[in-house]
């Protein structure tokens, strides 16, 4: 009996502190949860602005558009993914529980000790075969958008008055790390 035959996984991994980047890279058939669980990262899709986070954050990704990510200049950070596919990745779609984001690619992870050890199981389950493995794995995959899906967002507000400025503040920081900052003047060009 093939439980969850709906749904297959392509590929997963751990990257540990990398500063692997990838551009222009097109997801050809198959969905991605990409979760930056430690150091900064930048993202953005074709020509669009770039995204810069630290921290646990996850952005997803999906067939038919451009997507550029990785290190923030010479900094190191940690990367895990889960890709997958199947005619279940619809409904996902169509209920909401797999966005499909354009702009506000980062979704900040609260609790990222519970999520990093939601993934870890699904890579043990993936590890082992037979289809009650398998059927674990797609349950944990659920588990996983179901959490994503529960992260509080950053209010708009903040995000629109602050976010472009925070974000052109932390490329400057990586450009220049060795730097003596003043976060207090820095706040200050920002009116925080």
């Amino acid at each position: 009996m093939n439980f969850y035959d709906d749904l297959q996984f392509v590929h997963y991994g751990d990257a540990r502190h990398t500063r692997d980047r990838a551009e222009g890279k097109y997801f050809a058939g198959y969905y991605g949860v990409q979760f930056n669980y430690s150091g900064s990262m930048e993202l953005w899709l074709g020509k669009q602005k770039k995204e810069v986070i630290s921290g646990p954050h996850v952005f997803i990704t999906y067939p038919g558009v451009e997507f550029n990510y990785g290190a923030v200049g010479e900094q190191e950070h940690s990367l895990i993914f889960i890709c997958f596919r199947g005619s279940r990745v619809q409904k996902y779609i169509d209920e909401g529980l797999l966005q499909l984001r354009k702009q506000r690619l980062f979704i900040r992870i609260t609790d990222s000790a519970k999520f990093h050890q939601k993934t870890m199981q699904l890579f043990a389950h993936l590890r082992q075969p037979g289809p009650l493995s398998h059927a674990r794995a797609v349950l944990l995959l659920e588990e996983i958008l179901l959490e994503i899906h529960e992260q509080p967002e950053l209010p708009d507000k903040i995000f629109h008055l602050y976010g472009e400025s925070i974000n052109a503040l932390r490329e400057k920081l990586a450009e220049a790390p060795e730097k003596n900052w003043d976060f207090q003047l820095e706040a200050t060009k920002m009116r925080l």
